[in-house]
């Protein structure tokens, strides 16, 4: 065995942040004991996001932008369909200002 273990939460955690302590002892009635108090967040709200698409557009590769409160350096992906039901998959890196935009690379009907 190489002394690695895991544990299962039974029971849900509502959002926020968690301290974890383990404590193991040997037969000889040792013990030690870990903390990590830092860093152990449960979030389970999703972030919001917006998407702006021109409506009326002679540009057949326009920009889609919009806005998201996920932090900064997330990724959005935007799935473009295309009137052919043909789709475009393409990501954008959230900026500092919760701002995204993506071209659409390849031409729409």
């Amino acid at each position: 065995a190489d002394g690695s273990y895991s544990v299962d939460v039974p029971n849900a955690l509502p959002d926020g942040n968690y301290g974890v302590t383990a404590t193991v002892s040997d037969k000889a009635g040792n013990s030690a004991t870990a903390e990590d108090k830092e860093g152990n967040v449960v979030d389970t709200t999703a972030p919001s996001i917006s998407v702006d698409a021109p409506d009326n557009s002679s540009d057949n590769t326009p920009t889609i932008s919009g806005k998201t409160d996920a932090p900064a350096g997330s990724v959005v992906t935007v799935v473009v369909t295309g009137s052919d039901g043909q789709t475009q998959t393409v990501t954008a890196t959230v900026k500092a200002d919760g701002t995204y935009s993506v071209d659409v690379p390849n031409a729409l009907p």
